[in-house]
């Protein structure tokens, strides 16, 4: 069985900038697996204790995880917790900080019967 490589959590949203909290942990996220810091198998801490660290409800962390488990990237494993999985992202062009395809293409590249359809490729 393959172990999991925990995490350790340093940063804190910034409630006083324009951008929603959600969307800064979600952008925080992507960019730790984007620079490799967070490969396959890293294991994130409980929601709970994630929520607890970024002082926010457990809604708002799961509206900022929920593209990342949509899309394949991160997997839900119940009692397990959350794992980076061995998927990443299809690159698409960069926007301002190389974070706007998030929404804009990224995660949703493709619509399929009124549901995201999503492209994977494999993390070597």
């Amino acid at each position: 069985m393959k172990r999991h490589i925990p995490v350790q959590i340093e940063w804190h949203p910034d409630p006083a900038q324009p951008v929603p909290v959600y969307r800064q942990i979600l952008e925080w996220m992507y960019g730790k697996m984007e620079s490799g810091e967070w490969p396959a198998g890293t294991r994130l801490p409980s929601q709970r204790a994630m929520a607890r660290h970024f002082q926010v409800n457990r809604s708002t962390l799961n509206q900022a995880l929920k593209p990342l488990l949509e899309a394949g990237v991160l997997q839900g494993r119940g009692s397990q917790g959350t794992v980076r999985s061995q998927y990443g992202l299809v690159p698409a062009a960069a926007g301002p900080a190389g974070l706007e395809p998030l929404y804009d293409g990224w995660l949703f590249p493709g619509q399929s019967g009124g549901r995201p359809s999503y492209q994977q490729l494999r993390v070597r």
